[in-house]
């Protein structure tokens, strides 16, 4: 197994991108879709009281697109660290042996 991930950890940039590209393209659908059709306005409203520059425009779209990238990737970064460090370090000790994977995590539950 080696080179390869522990068959339970999630890779943290892998998850990162993908929430930032799925949130990113969220803000900036609803965001035409108020444009275009006038759907969930509020909404917008909402929201643009937490991303600079989020409206029902089409730079407002662009803007939410940047915003809701940045955020969904932090957030799926964070979330898989998390995850990777409860889950493998201190639920499945074979994150911690050398049978388990690649034999080098010494998360903080680990006991070698």
């Amino acid at each position: 197994m080696s080179g390869h991930m522990h068959p339970h950890k999630l890779c943290a940039w892998s998850f990162g991108l993908s929430g930032g590209i799925t949130w990113g393209l969220w803000l900036f659908f609803i965001s035409a879709a108020a444009l275009q059709f006038g759907w969930w306005q509020e909404g917008i409203g909402i929201l643009s009281s937490f991303y600079a520059g989020y409206d029902a425009t089409w730079m407002g779209a662009f803007k939410g697109l940047f915003w809701g990238f940045i955020e969904g990737f932090l957030f799926g970064l964070v979330f898989a660290l998390i995850y990777n460090c409860i889950f493998c370090c201190c639920f499945s000790r074979k994150c911690c042996s050398k049978e388990g994977g690649e034999g080098e995590s010494k998360g903080p539950c680990c006991k070698t």
